[in-house]
């Protein structure tokens, strides 16, 4: 009962991935690629036929292909240099400068030009020869015929690829006509050269001289306006260069009112800093020092100056000898004791009023303060007019700072006059300047005028007796020679051509094909391991088997070549066969394996019969039935006979073990089908066909069933449903890709347990039939088919 369960649970599992498998596959198919390599060895003789038929056009083309006969001459193209005439000659390969290459592409172009050739044929009368006018269409000139046939390149072979020659080749039907065409090409070409140049240059110098008189007089008129100018204008001139005085007393001025403004703006925020600070200090109350200490260095003689003046002192002969002393001193101690203070302001803010260096530094204050009350004392300042108020002093320089201020605006206002006055009168000046800049310009651009034009006409004139071209034939035409066709180009298009085609028509035929190109097509497409590769095999007159079947006196079919060679290569790789069924089969607990195939002539009775005796030759018990009951060939090749078999076990209930043969090969047992019946579908759809599996499948150790090809009739899907899995032989050779993923679908439909495949013939190409090895599968399954097929005996 848990064996059944298992297979059911497999068989289950495997119908509901099928979808899925079938998606994959399809995806697989979707990826194939062509391979180049594989396409040229699958299709090699498509190839080597679409070249063999590319030489055969090529052949016959160049037999019945029209002579063409080419005539070939060089020029050699040079300029000639007319500045030798002013530089001298020097080496003799400076005689004559290179031609530039935009020079040597015009050239090239009036050589095969319409106007050109037009004139020499009509020139020549060849434009009437017969050998062109019959090669003429509808609308076509003799010069169109020429021009199309006419070929000019540049340069030479080799390291002379840079060479300053024309190479101009013409091909005709004619030899003899082909070289006068081009001489008369090449005579027109160099008349028509040397006619250019000449008017061109005649009409050049005399443009060149009218264009010189005319701006000779221009710029004299240009000349005489620009000095009259200058005569006239009211401005002061250095060389070719004017000077506007009002503008630069203008320019003195704005320099000088934008010093004044700054001088304001310090002043106005100095006084008021220091009346704010004065305003602060009376209503606070401040230390005479504190008071002095607004005064600036700048400042502080002016103040002293101020109260000197006040207190009477400052018209005595004393007073002015002694101020200059009293005043440098005072500045000092003065200086001093304010640094003094500010330091102390400082420390306190650092340290604290009780501090070792705040205490140090009122020390230092107060003898600075008791020595300038010493000296003022010692100056007799006060011995006339009394001590020095601070207080005066801050006031005195309060006032000085507004005057300063007030001084400053009223200097700005006078000066913004005179700035007002010098620009009106540099304005007037300019319209002067602009004159004059566009006069002197006018002239230059008449003298530079003049001087081009001048060196120009020297040019030309020169030009006329040493330039020119040079248009030398340095290769006359000869008579034509035959170009074409040509063989080998013949050859080499026609294999090219053949290339071309053959491997378009294999292209074509790869992308129909639907064949397996390989084994591992195989496995993609049914999505399930390769269980084998039986090669094909030469067994018809192979003299070793003959001889083992004859020393054995074995009865079996040659093609049990497991039995008959057990060492050779073939019953070897049944032997591996055999080593992969063992292992899935003991994954599953597989026991009863049916085999089938896509179409008939797979191999498929062979490959089982052949596994049959590998593994009888294990150890193992093995039953073979023969469930192919339309066209059953098991039994023969056992050299077995019976009337009844597995067709009288289903439908009549007889006992299968007395209907089971012993075989030649030990351990191997066969149930033939017997007498074929009517309705071989039905009978295995019995459940009596079912219960005779399961009860074989006891008494031995593996059960192998030989069905017919899936795609041929259902009998197949039907053993694959009551199996325990089922084992797919194809054929490369034989079977499509789309047929095998059909073979796979029904299978899946049924919920087959596909145990691999195997591969038969494997070495076997996708459109070849190796010979050898038949096994006469004699007839298709259905009646009217007739039994004169022969197949593959790995391929029964």
């Amino acid at each position: 009962m848990s064996r059944d369960t298992d297979r059911t649970f497999a068989r289950s599992a495997n119908s509901s991935s099928a979808p899925e498998k079938r998606k994959s596959a399809a995806a697989t198919d979707d990826d194939r690629s062509l391979d180049v390599l594989e396409i040229i060895s699958r299709r090699r003789r498509m190839i080597i036929a679409g070249v063999l038929g590319g030489w055969a056009l090529a052949a016959a083309y160049f037999v019945v292909a029209p002579p063409v006969f080419e005539s070939q001459s060089q020029l050699l193209v040079m300029q000639k240099d007319p500045r030798l005439a002013t530089r001298g000659v020097g080496r003799a390969e400076d005689a004559q400068a290179a031609v530039s290459e935009d020079l040597m592409a015009t050239q090239m172009q009036l050589v095969q030009s319409r106007r050109i050739v037009s004139e020499a044929l009509t020139a020549t009368g060849l434009d009437q020869l017969d050998s062109i006018t019959k090669e003429l269409d509808e609308d076509e000139t003799a010069a169109d015929y020429v021009i199309d046939n006419l070929d000019v390149t540049r340069g030479g072979e080799g390291q002379a690829a840079d060479a300053r020659v024309l190479n101009v080749a013409f091909r005709h039907s004619s030899p003899e006509e082909t070289q006068q065409i081009l001489d008369a090409i090449i005579d027109r070409y160099q008349a028509f050269a040397t006619e250019t140049f000449q008017d061109v240059n005649k009409e050049a110098a005399e443009l060149i001289e009218q264009a010189r008189s005319e701006l000779s007089a221009e710029l004299a008129a240009a000349e005489e306006a620009y000095r009259d100018y200058r005569e006239q204008a009211p401005l002061l001139w250095t060389g070719d260069e004017s000077t506007n005085i009002h503008r630069t007393r203008y320019e003195e001025l704005q320099a000088e009112i934008s010093q004044l403004g700054l001088d304001i703006s310090e002043a106005a925020a100095r006084l008021a800093i220091v009346q704010s600070v004065v305003a602060d200090q009376d209503q606070n109350g401040a230390t005479d020092l504190e008071r002095l200490a607004v005064i600036d260095d700048k400042n502080a003689q002016r103040v002293g100056v101020l109260v000197a003046v006040q207190q009477g002192e400052a018209d005595t002969p004393e007073f002015l000898a002694a101020q200059p002393e009293r005043l440098a001193s005072a500045r000092g101690e003065v200086d001093s004791l304010m640094r003094l203070r500010m330091r102390e302001r400082e420390l306190l803010e650092e340290f604290g009023p009780r501090h070792p260096s705040v205490m140090n530094i009122r020390e230092q204050i107060a003898v600075a303060s008791e020595f300038l009350a010493n000296k003022s004392s010692a100056l007799g300042v006060g011995d006339t007019n009394g001590p020095l108020d601070p207080e005066q002093l801050q006031t005195a320089y309060v006032q000085l700072l507004a005057r300063d201020l007030e001084t400053f605006k009223k200097r700005r206002d006078e000066l913004e006059t005179l700035a007002a006055t010098e620009e009106t009168a540099a304005k007037n000046l300019v319209k002067y300047e602009l004159e004059g800049e566009s006069l002197r310009e006018n002239m230059e651009r008449q003298q530079a005028l003049y001087d081009t034009v001048v060196d120009r006409l020297r040019e030309i004139n020169m030009a006329t007796n040493y330039g020119g071209q040079v248009n030398e034939v340095i290769a006359a035409a000869e008579t034509g020679e035959e170009v074409w066709p040509s063989l080998p180009i013949c050859l080499a298009l026609g294999t090219l051509l053949g290339l071309v085609a053959g491997g378009g028509a294999a292209t074509v035929a790869e992308l129909q094909d639907t064949s397996f190109r390989d084994p591992e097509d195989i496995r993609e497409a049914l999505d399930a391991p390769l269980l084998a590769h039986v090669p094909t095999m030469q067994l018809e007159h192979d003299e070793k088997l003959a001889a083992a079947i004859a020393a054995s006196g074995s009865e079996l079919q040659r093609d049990l070549v497991a039995q008959h060679l057990p060492r050779s290569k073939a019953a070897e790789v049944f032997r591996g066969l055999r080593t992969s069924v063992f292992f899935r089969s003991s994954q599953g607990d597989v026991r009863t394996i049916a085999c089938t195939s896509p179409h008939k002539g797979d191999g498929k009775t062979t490959v089982l019969a052949n596994l049959a005796v590998s593994i009888a030759q294990a150890g193992r018990s093995v039953l073979v039935v023969e469930a192919d009951m339309r066209r059953p060939r098991l039994a023969a090749a056992f050299n077995l006979q019976a009337n009844d078999g597995l067709a009288a076990v289903i439908a009549d209930g007889a006992e299968p073990w007395d209907l089971v043969l012993a075989s030649e090969v030990n351990n191997l047992s066969v149930l033939p089908c017997g007498d074929s019946p009517e309705n071989p579908a039905e009978l295995l759809t019995s459940p009596r066909f079912k219960e005779f599996l399961e009860v074989a499948r006891d008494r031995f150790d593996y059960v192998l069933l030989d069905c017919p090809p899936v795609l041929a009739v259902a009998d197949p899907c039907i053993v694959a449903g009551v199996a325990d899995a089922i084992m797919l032989v194809v054929r490369t050779s034989r079977d499509s890709r789309p047929e095998a993923e059909h073979v796979k679908e029904m299978l899946d439909d049924v919920g087959a347990n596909l145990l691999g495949a195997v591969v038969n013939c494997s070495d076997e190409g996708s459109a070849t039939h190796a010979g050898g090895y038949r096994y006469r599968y004699a007839a298709a399954y259905m009646p009217e088919e007739t039994e004169t097929h022969a197949a593959n005996p790995a391929a029964t």
